[in-house]
């Protein structure tokens, strides 16, 4: 288990970062993003040292990445295994931000009430500086891959392709000391088409599903 600042029991921090893209256009109504442009969503997870340790690509832009991730063979899991799942016991979780949903997996910030503790106020600071690496890889894989910035290949198998090969790429980069300096990005988005995702559940075991 790699020690984040937050706690000794976080494991990754996950996010949705959105690839803009060039889509056919029978479907590229399905792609619009609350930016109103066309967007495919990559999920991410890493580490403390900025590996991806799972990724999902292939929701639309519409999608919100609470439901990426309840699409996701990551989420998948975790309602399949019920709490004999790993990450259901207490000592283990992953870090989200508001858009995700409070779970024993997965912690994330208080709502702003208008009433919040100095406690809660210090809990949500701490978890956000924590949590910000996930943004800060992302911003690591578009600054070095910049056709990232935008995918003029039309298919969404084609642009899942791209995405997921720039994560793989990211992680081997990093694991063999090529560092580049990373741009900060804050991601996020709306909805799937079936039969257009990739999964990664470890490095580099990609699956495409028809």
């Amino acid at each position: 288990i790699l020690l984040f600042l937050f706690s000794s029991g976080v494991i990754g921090a996950i996010d949705g970062c959105h690839i803009e893209g060039k889509f056919a256009n029978s479907i590229a109504h399905h792609y619009n993003n609350r930016k109103s442009t066309q967007s495919m969503v990559l999920q991410g997870v890493c580490t403390a040292k900025k590996i991806f340790t799972n990724i999902y690509v292939g929701c639309t832009g519409r999608n919100h990445d609470a439901k990426v991730l309840s699409r996701s063979q990551l989420g998948k899991k975790f309602r399949e295994e019920g709490h004999t799942s790993l990450l259901y016991r207490q000592e283990f979780h992953l870090l989200g931000d508001s858009a995700y949903s409070l779970r024993t997996w997965c912690m994330v910030p208080y709502k702003n009430n208008g009433r919040m503790t100095e406690s809660q106020k210090k809990y949500n600071v701490t978890l956000s500086k924590t949590r910000v690496v996930i943004e800060n890889v992302f911003g690591m894989v578009k600054g070095r891959w910049r056709r990232l910035k935008y995918v003029d290949v039309q298919t969404p198998r084609n642009i899942a392709t791209r995405i997921t090969a720039a994560c793989v790429l990211h992680n081997f980069c990093l694991l063999h000391d090529d560092i580049i300096e990373e741009i900060l990005v804050n991601p996020h988005g709306n909805r799937t088409l079936p039969g257009m995702t990739i999964d990664s559940s470890k490095f580099i075991h990609c699956v495409v599903h028809k």
